[in-house]
């Protein structure tokens, strides 16, 4: 279901059926204990920091810790819609795109939703990406949308009420 090559060459993989973490390194292969509440894990995510980051179907998002899985506090709360991609950015922040929930920021401990209410084009994101200059990239039902990441920022901290975004959809 999902694949992650990490910065130290390790591969990272979820496997169908019972749910499982896997990782090969060293040509060695580690299996982690993934709670019995959680289903099926759809994506993986390395931050800047180097922190494996998991999203699964049942809105759950856990960390690797050492040799276990935890839940960030900020985001002990966050979902219960799927969870259908994840996305670091250089700058510390992990996006979160929900199947109809928006899509997820954290940043420094600190969680927020973007969602219609901000501006977004729909709830559903299907895949989320980052350029060099600077924007993030969110593809879901209603096409493709950017968003600068200062607007982004805007919108989370309450500074604008609205989140900006050029969209390039199917009637574009």
């Amino acid at each position: 279901r999902a694949v992650l090559v990490a910065t130290d060459g390790s591969v990272w993989f979820t496997t169908n059926g019972a749910v499982s973490l896997c990782r090969i390194r060293d040509g060695r292969l580690q299996t982690y204990v993934v709670p019995d509440a959680v289903r099926n894990i759809r994506a993986l995510v390395q931050d800047a920091a180097g922190v494996i980051w998991i999203g699964s179907s049942d809105g759950r998002i856990l960390k690797v810790a050492g040799d276990v899985l935890v839940t960030e506090p900020a985001l002990a709360r966050a979902g219960s819609t799927s969870v259908r991609c994840l996305h670091a950015t250089p700058d510390g922040s992990l996006w979160i795109g929900y199947a109809e929930r928006g899509v997820g920021l954290l940043k420094d401990g600190r969680y927020a939703r973007l969602t219609v209410e901000q501006g977004r084009v729909d709830d559903s994101i299907w895949q989320i990406a980052s350029d060099s200059t600077g924007a993030i990239w969110l593809a879901g039902p209603q096409g493709l949308s950017k968003v600068e990441l200062a607007d982004a920022a805007s919108a989370v901290e309450r500074r604008s009420p609205i989140l900006r975004s050029i969209l390039y959809g199917y009637e574009q």
